[in-house]
């Protein structure tokens, strides 16, 4: 393949590159302070809240960015979807567009 001008992909940038399109990536930052959040939830909830945006926010991330444990969080995130604040989606969690 290599002798008929097959090429190395490593990112999809490269086939981008190949086919002669443009790629420019875009930068979304989160911002918690930003955050409007629902005068319902307890103070852990709204702490948790701030920390998922309003694209697909990691597990990780969110565990991170609270400093708590992984079980508080899990937990804390269950109580959100039963609230119908954030659901959870593949890649980790997201808020949802409530009527608030």
């Amino acid at each position: 393949m290599i002798r008929q001008g097959a090429k190395l992909v490593e990112a999809p940038e490269d086939i981008l590159e190949e086919i002669g399109a443009t790629y420019s990536p875009i930068q979304v930052e989160f911002s918690p302070s930003l955050a409007i959040i629902p005068e319902t939830l307890s103070i852990d909830e709204q702490s948790i809240y701030r920390q998922v945006g309003s694209v697909v926010t990691p597990l990780d991330e969110i565990i991170l960015r609270s400093g708590l444990t992984a079980g508080v969080v899990s937990s804390i995130l269950l109580s959100l979807e039963l609230c119908g604040v954030v659901q959870s989606v593949p890649g980790g969690y997201m808020r949802t567009d409530p009527a608030y």
